[in-house]
């Protein structure tokens, strides 16, 4: 957990997770961890906002939150993203990520 741990950070409300995404993917998903990001592939393309609501929806997913609870704060237009997750701490964040990557680390 500790690489996720360095891509979350608390934020009053909530946690922000640090990403980097890859779209077109042929699977939505995590990827693992680079230079203090968590790689998120994405099924649909950097078109139209797709990408930044499939990012928002998977994330919420996988926290166990409603969709409306997280929203790309940062790098709507970039690769590298910053996500608000609300109603989550940053703890319950990096553990629901660390299971979705398959493990305590």
């Amino acid at each position: 957990m500790t690489e996720i741990a360095e891509a979350v950070r608390a934020v009053p409300g909530g946690a922000v997770v640090e990403v980097r995404v890859s779209t077109r993917k042929p699977r939505a998903g995590l990827a693992g961890i680079r230079e203090q990001r968590v790689e998120v592939w994405l099924h649909s393309p950097a078109q139209e906002n797709r990408a930044n609501r499939e990012l928002e929806r998977l994330i919420a997913d996988l926290a166990g939150l409603p969709p409306s609870h997280v929203q790309v704060s940062a790098g709507a237009k970039a690769r590298s993203k910053a996500v608000m997750v609300k109603g989550t701490t940053a703890s319950e964040l990096v553990a629901a990520l660390a299971a979705a990557l398959g493990g305590p680390d």
